[in-house]
Formats: C-alpha cells, sequence, structure tokens
C-alpha cells in the first residue's frame, strides 16, 4: 500500500512539474497578451478604440505598425466598425496593438 501511494505522489508530481515548465516556456502569450471584446468606439484621427471585454473597457491604441484583418483580409482602422467583435494582440501591458483581428 505504501508503494502504492508513492508511486500516485511521485506521479502526480511530475505531471505537476512538466505542467509548469510547458506554462513557462510560453513567454509569447504572457509577453503579448491576446483580448477579445467588442468595439464600442472608435477614433481615426486619434488612432484608438475602445473595446468593451468581460473585465471592462479597453483603450487600444492602433499604430502604424498595427496589423488590421478583417474577415482574412489585410484593412485600415477606418474600415473597423463600432459592435464589431476583434481579437486583440497587445504589445506588452502598453495598450498598443500589434494586430486586430475581426469578422
Amino acid at each position: 500500500m505504501k508503494i502504492l501511494l508513492l508511486a500516485f505522489c511521485l506521479t502526480f508530481s511530475l505531471v505537476e512539474l512538466s505542467s509548469q515548465i510547458a506554462t513557462s516556456g510560453n513567454t509569447d502569450n504572457q509577453a503579448n497578451p491576446e483580448i477579445m471584446g467588442i468595439i464600442k468606439q472608435i477614433s481615426a484621427t486619434l488612432h484608438l478604440v475602445l473595446i468593451q471585454t468581460a473585465e471592462g473597457g479597453k483603450t487600444i491604441s492602433v499604430g502604424p505598425e498595427t496589423t488590421i484583418i478583417i474577415d482574412g483580409r489585410e484593412a485600415a482602422v477606418e474600415n473597423l466598425k463600432e459592435g464589431q467583435l476583434v481579437k486583440v494582440k497587445l504589445r506588452g501591458d502598453t495598450g498598443n496593438a500589434m494586430t486586430i483581428e475581426g469578422s
């Protein structure tokens, strides 16, 4: 019985350790988080987009380096629409969008 309990604890520890190693290796998602939400407001002149997420409103800065994809095609900030569901990949915690994907 002790051997069975020891084997179970060792197996659980190895599974937990490998899970932590796999998660810690994924630095891209940590450094460049993604958010999903609905566009509430767009200011093309100020290059800002307000997105309503499950956690609340988030203002995103859209710069010349931001890639915008709508329905699988490259687009411009002027093509984004209020009420549109989007996925945004941010550059770190700056609020600057790397990519905006919508449909």
